[in-house]
């Protein structure tokens, strides 16, 4: 199930694969990192150049993270200007380097607009990994969501990590 503006998984896809990852990170007893990543003042966007415009940072977006990622990895538009990936047998510090590797280039993107303008765009970033006596990634996904809103406190445009995992 894709995301038809993105071309990314969509909040089911996402789901459904988080489970069957999930299960072999426990089954091999390996590391599984989680992204939470929120554009910031998106809104803005939207409102001061249309929906169009933000349509367009928006596949941006998906195309910086496409180009960031592993094969391997499962980036995802969660809804709106929100989004996740999932970086299956990766440590908490290479977590943290490619949540990097994310905000930076997404933060270089140069979006082209009809009249010339070019929009950029920056993304605050939540990491947390997987516990693998979790049932599921709930809780996981809690972490990554409070780790998100701490990097959004901090100022955004920036990473934070959950200190739990």
């Amino acid at each position: 199930m894709r995301d038809p503006l993105t071309g990314l998984v969509n909040r089911r896809g996402f789901d459904e694969q988080a489970v069957l990852m999930a299960a072999n990170a426990t089954l091999h007893n390996r590391p599984l990192a989680l992204l939470a990543l929120d554009l910031d003042h998106f809104k803005r966007v939207n409102d001061t150049y249309g929906h169009l415009a933000g349509d367009r940072v928006l596949a941006a977006v998906a195309d910086a993270e496409r180009n960031t990622l592993r094969d391997s990895d499962l980036p995802a538009r969660l809804g709106g200007e929100e989004f996740a990936v999932l970086l299956p047998d990766v440590p908490a510090e290479a977590a943290w380097q490619a949540a990097e590797r994310i905000r930076k280039a997404i933060g270089a993107m140069a979006v082209q607009l009809d009249d010339g303008q070019a929009l950029t765009q920056t993304v605050s970033i939540g990491i947390a990994m997987f516990n693998h006596g979790d049932a599921d990634l709930q809780a996981t996904q809690g972490r990554a969501d409070a780790a998100l809103y701490r990097a959004k406190a901090s100022g955004r445009n920036c990473c934070a990590a959950d200190d739990a995992g």
